[in-house]
């Protein structure tokens, strides 16, 4: 055996059988055997050259940990190394700063001079008012590199950066017409020949046609790339203008087909609107034969090929919005609060949504009409206006009743209705007003109406008479109201129970098939609030606007909605059917799906309302 406690180059052998001890040097072993002697020696290099290596691996790893680490450190809020923005070096710059260099660039572009080469002649354009650079999304863009990915990841990339360059092109817009409007004033050969298109202007009593005719033009898109290649490279030059002939983009032919559409459009009506829900809308007329000195034309570009269009007057049509539909559109938004009375929930003030008419986007919806013809239904013009909705809201949404979202609105027009029915209208809305319901309690339209007669305050109006005539009697235009709560409870995906359609259509509920008739005992309308918690019932009747709204208030319970009608189900005798499908998905994942059916007798078997001696015993549905 070898004791490793023998001075050095000294081996000690024993045997098993006896004490005896022998002593050898290693340097005796070397001259015994001199092939082993060199093995010993390079053993001996190596070891000591190992334990080098290993001791500068170390050193290495070490160093290398370190300057991970400061650089990581340094590059903690700083673009990584050898980033280049059109081929401008940032790496190792702040955002802030590398804004600044960017910009600096960007003022030196901007003083370079851009020239416009035309044969032998030089001129200079101003780049200021033909492009604009977004530095700031520059830079965010180039600053994500190595500043979005997991810790290894961005570790990985600012080391990798050291040997790893990246050229990022600096992002800009160019104002094309600006840029053609440019070369056509600075070039003397194309500014005095111009192309001039022919027009259609109104004069006195008729629209009439204006010459055209052609001129010069050059390669815009020729050109339009040798001004991106300088951009790009944040530098100034030349831009060589090959000049041509230009027809007019409007000619006789086409300017005599825009005054054909002017004619027609003459003959029609245009229609503008706004839906409130996609179903009940404010509608507005204007005919067009009265305001002909509106009627301008404009050059409109549609696949490659100009057209002329008539168009109302902007500032016309911008002042007729302004003074004759913005003041009724307006209506300010209403907040409501969740009170304590008691301990019991107490509503103060009453939701409302708010509209305001978006003046310049409705000029444009408009004048963008006339491009998609008539509508078929109706023979006009139509337009959809633009209004901003800005919807009420709970201000205490943490309340502890827990009544914290606006869970469905439901809407419906009375516009046309007489004044002893917008009473009913207003009469029964008020005792449905602030209703409360706790979570699993049902709900009764007739309870809450009352007796339909005049001791409870209602007036007499049209209403359904054993399904085939209207009469006027207590309580018409009740189902008004029952009718826009129904829109409620479906849009808000409640249980319902009861419900019964009109036995024809009636023309205050349309889309067909989400109107709900009641009488006093039947039919009802009656749900369920089968939410886990309590609801609220509020409503808003609006004169001005014929309006009927309600508000489901509550909380919500992650159930997922979606509707689908009026579907069509065809004839059956002097009867037609529609239909409407709710589809309910309940956080839990399960999901069940309903139909409303609605049947309705064809309007012609309906018999006219003619005065005659009171009936008796007649059984009554309110509508």
């Amino acid at each position: 055996m070898i004791d490793r406690r023998l001075p050095r180059n000294q081996l000690e052998f024993r045997t098993r059988s006896n004490s005896a001890v022998s002593v050898l040097r290693l340097n005796d072993i070397r001259s015994f055997n001199p092939a082993f002697s060199n093995v010993i020696s390079i053993s001996s290099a190596l070891m000591a050259a190992g334990k080098c290596v290993f001791a500068f691996g170390f050193i290495l790893i070490g160093l290398t940990l370190v300057l991970a680490s400061v650089n990581s450190i340094y590059l903690s809020n700083r673009i990584v190394w050898n980033t280049f923005i059109a081929g401008n070096d940032v790496g190792g710059m702040t955002r802030s700063e590398a804004k600044q260099f960017l910009e600096s660039k960007i003022r030196d572009l901007y003083k370079q001079k851009i020239y416009l080469r035309n044969r032998f002649s030089l001129y200079p354009i101003r780049l200021e008012t033909i492009a604009a650079f977004d530095v700031e999304g520059t830079v965010d863009k180039v600053y994500q590199r190595g500043h979005q990915s997991g810790f290894f990841e961005n570790e990985q990339s600012q080391l990798t950066s050291y040997i790893d360059s990246k050229n990022e092109m600096i992002r800009y817009v160019i104002n094309e017409t600006a840029f053609y409007n440019a070369v056509n004033q600075a070039i003397p050969e194309l500014r005095d020949n111009q192309p001039v298109d022919a027009g259609v202007v109104y004069n006195g009593d008729r629209f009439e046609i204006t010459e055209g005719n052609d001129g010069l033009g050059f390669e815009r898109d020729f050109a339009t790339r040798q001004l991106r290649a300088l951009i790009s490279d944040l530098q100034g030059g030349e831009i060589t203008i090959m000049v041509h002939k230009k027809n007019a983009d409007i000619d006789s032919e086409k300017a005599a087909a825009a005054q054909h559409t002017a004619s027609i459009m003459l003959r029609s009506d245009l229609k503008m609107q706004y839906t409130y829900d996609g179903y009940n809308y404010d509608r507005w007329g204007l005919n067009l034969s009265q305001i002909r000195q509106w009627i301008n034309f404009k050059k409109v570009i549609e696949n490659g090929t100009s057209k002329l269009y008539p168009i109302l007057d902007e500032a016309k049509l911008r002042k007729y919005l302004a003074e004759k539909i913005a003041p009724y559109m307006y209506t300010p938004k209403q907040d409501i609060t969740v009170m304590s009375e008691d301990g019991a929930p107490k509503i103060q003030g009453t939701l409302r949504n708010g509209y305001c008419l978006d003046i310049e986007n409705s000029v444009q919806s408009i004048n963008r009409a006339w491009q998609h013809g008539k509508d078929p239904s109706s023979g006009c013009y139509l337009a959809d206006l633009t209004v901003s909705h800005i919807e009420g809201s709970i201000l205490n949404p943490d309340n502890e009743f827990g009544l914290s979202d606006v869970l469905s609105v439901g809407v419906t027009d009375f516009f046309g209705s007489s004044i002893n029915r917008k009473h009913n209208i207003q009469h029964v809305s008020d005792r449905i007003q602030n209703v409360f319901l706790e979570a699993g309690e049902l709900f009764s339209f007739v309870k809450k109406m009352g007796p339909i007669d005049s001791l409870s305050g209602y007036r007499k109006e049209l209403v359904i008479v054993n399904g085939d005539s209207t009469e006027p009697q207590y309580g018409g235009g009740v189902c008004q109201v029952s009718s826009t709560l129904f829109r409620a409870i479906f849009f808000a995906g409640l249980k319902v129970v009861n419900r019964k359609s009109h036995s024809f259509e009636v023309a205050y509920y349309k889309p067909a098939g989400l109107d709900a008739t009641v009488f006093d005992p039947a039919p009802d309308l009656a749900f369920v609030n089968d939410m886990p918690s309590s609801i609220f019932i509020q409503n808003y009747v609006d004169m001005k606007k014929t309006k009927v709204y309600f508000f489901i208030i509550g909380k919500k319970d992650g159930r997922k909605l979606s509707f689908d009608g009026p579907i069509y189900g065809g004839t059956m005798g002097k009867h037609y059917q529609y239909s409407w499908t709710r589809d309910i998905q309940m956080a839990d994942g399960s999901r069940h799906t309903e139909e409303f059916v609605s049947i309705y007798k064809d309007k012609n078997a309906i018999k006219k309302y003619r005065p005659e001696p009171a009936k008796t015993e007649n059984l009554a549905v309110l509508h």
